[in-house]
């Protein structure tokens, strides 16, 4: 069985919408019958509850030092498994980790900066800069690296659907983690302003 590995991290305080992101395309990876493999620092209770795929661990004590010790670890790790694709989708990451894997197994990377150089086979971004977006990466990346850039390469849950209505919905995005609370006076005067008109 071949295998798509995933190399993000998260937890309660950071990167949530990295995970949210990534369980969303291990699973279409894993409809379409592929093994999921996620490798994140160390265990916390925010990725047990979140990710019902296989999840290894690369640091039992401490945390994550340089990019070349992490390649090396991931490495090892996967050495084993018939490895299909790396999707990698953390902002600690650049060529330097990428360079370990690069024409060996295809990469997938997820940015949303346009300042690192990657060593990828395709970079994703779903930031939308109005027409200037296309440009974006094009001296970060290999001449071959496929850029997929824009906002309709956006995850959205499939079981959401389109309901047509009257009403006129706003969503507000906070992030993927930290305290909503901060938000809660934002939130409420927008609910007042929206009653009254």
């Amino acid at each position: 069985m071949e295998t798509v590995i995933f190399r993000t991290n998260g937890d309660v305080k950071t990167g949530l919408g990295h995970i949210y992101r990534m369980k969303k395309l291990a699973d279409e990876f894993n409809e379409k019958k592929f093994k999921v493999i996620f490798i994140v620092d160390n265990h916390n209770y925010v990725l047990e509850k979140i990710l019902n795929y296989e999840k290894l661990f690369l640091y039992k004590k401490g945390t994550f030092k340089s990019q070349t010790e992490d390649a090396k670890k991931v490495h090892l790790l996967i050495k084993n498994e018939n490895v299909k694709l790396i999707v990698i989708d953390d902002y600690r990451l650049d060529y330097r980790w990428e360079k370990f894997f690069f024409k060996k197994i295809k990469l997938v990377v997820f940015d949303d900066l346009n300042i690192k150089k990657h060593l990828c086979d395709f970079l994703v971004d779903c930031k939308w800069i109005g027409p200037e977006t296309y440009n974006r990466y094009k001296n970060l990346v290999p001449v071959s690296c496929k850029r997929i850039l824009g906002s309709q390469y956006c995850f959205i849950d499939r079981r959401l659907k389109k309901i047509k209505s009257k009403k006129k919905n706003l969503l507000l995005y906070f992030g993927g983690g930290g305290n909503l609370d901060n938000f809660y006076e934002l939130t409420k005067n927008i609910c007042i302003f929206n009653k009254e008109k």
